[in-house]
């Protein structure tokens, strides 16, 4: 048994089975990482820090039970956005941008529709976005903060269907 648990606040019938990343479905990996894009805006910019993900990684183990050994993969892995409707961009852009594009919609439809859980977890881990009862427009807008200072068009990208290529 794991060091953190003991009898006092473990209930019979509470599993405590530890599931790898790559082991899960497609359904619970997106909806996992759209909880994640939510709660852990730190890890929505290129810059390079050390704890940039530390948080994400914590929240995945103690509160879904997921190890994910390669999380910075869950931003970044696939090379840099090179084109975008196949006009080159001037400067590739960070994949992080994308993987914000590719997942707004999920995004949008949780913070137009937020659960009680999905509410407590916002106020625990970013509290800033229930400034306005307008939870998806503060997401973008944590979002755009981190685009604005690499010359990312992002809420352009957002607006509507885009081919994306990357290099």
């Amino acid at each position: 048994m794991p060091w953190w648990i003991t009898k006092e606040n473990v209930e019979e019938s509470q599993s405590f089975n530890v599931s790898l990343w790559n082991t899960l479905s497609i359904k619970d990996k997106r909806r996992l990482k759209c909880m994640c894009m939510i709660l852990f805006p730190e890890a929505l910019t290129p810059k390079q820090f050390k704890a940039k993900y530390d948080q994400t990684s914590l929240w995945l183990c103690s509160y879904n039970q997921v190890i994910m050994p390669n999380i910075r993969d869950l931003y970044s892995a696939g090379g840099s956005i090179t084109h975008i409707d196949d006009h080159r961009l001037v400067k590739p852009a960070a994949q992080v941008f994308y993987q914000i594009v590719e997942h707004a919609p999920d995004i949008k439809k949780m913070l137009t529709y937020p659960t009680k859980d999905l509410l407590t977890l916002i106020a625990d881990y970013n509290p800033t976005l229930l400034k306005t009862p307008k939870l998806y427009e503060n997401w973008v807008k944590q979002c755009e903060r981190n685009a604005d200072e690499y010359d990312v068009p992002l809420s352009k990208w957002l607006e509507g269907s885009h081919v994306f290529t990357f290099g």
